[in-house]
């Protein structure tokens, strides 16, 4: 019964969980994209009412844990016969576990699958579509259009959507002072704020 209860119900949790991340600062899974679509007149998602607890694979890291957690909590509230268990897992040590567990039919309900995973764990059938009724919409189409345009192109295949964003992460570039300045450039004026400003300075950098 377990992917029984994933397909029917671990994305419709997914779909409130990560509108809450979406919006930016969560208060309400209230404010999920599904529920304002479902305004649109989709119909709407039948949620099982029978007592559910899921099992999940979430951050071990801080701020991120206490907000699985936050989130979980919200859910429950929204839906007293599920429970969310948010397991702290390593992201490395979760793929040894998931490609183990999933085959075998075992595992939790709900995980992150970091962007390299996704076409190993396509291929061996581990993902669940996305339903579109959760997100109050009519098709995967109108699961796309709630998003930023090609933001989930990485997660559809053939047009299906199977992962949802849950995060975005903010890269950081480091410049080394010294060579930067012997390079003839200052680090007052100099420094890049767009990739085609750091594209620009290619030619001055190299040897």
């Amino acid at each position: 019964m377990r992917h029984t209860w994933f397909k029917r119900v671990a994305l419709g949790v997914a779909a409130a969980l990560v509108a809450s991340a979406c919006a930016g600062t969560p208060t309400s899974p209230s404010q999920a994209p599904a529920t304002q679509a479902a305004a649109s007149g989709a119909a709407a998602f039948k949620y099982p009412t029978e007592q559910i607890t899921l099992t999940m694979f979430g951050s071990d890291e801080q701020p991120s844990n206490d907000l699985e957690k936050k989130w979980a909590a919200e859910y429950h509230a929204l839906h007293p016969n599920v429970t969310i268990d948010p397991q702290l897992t390593p992201l490395g040590p979760a793929f040894d576990k998931l490609t183990v567990q999933l085959p075998a039919n075992s595992g939790p309900d709900l995980f992150t699958v970091y962007e390299p995973w996704i076409e190993t764990f396509y291929q061996g059938g581990w993902l669940a579509p996305a339903i579109p009724e959760a997100f109050g919409v009519k098709d995967q189409k109108g699961i796309q259009d709630l998003y930023v345009p090609k933001s989930l192109d990485a997660m559809t295949r053939n047009g299906t959507v199977y992962l949802l964003p849950f995060s975005q992460p903010s890269w950081g570039l480091l410049i080394n002072n010294k060579k930067f300045t012997a390079a003839g450039l200052s680090l007052q004026t100099d420094i890049p704020k767009t990739w085609d400003q750091v594209a620009a300075l290619q030619s001055k950098l190299k040897k």
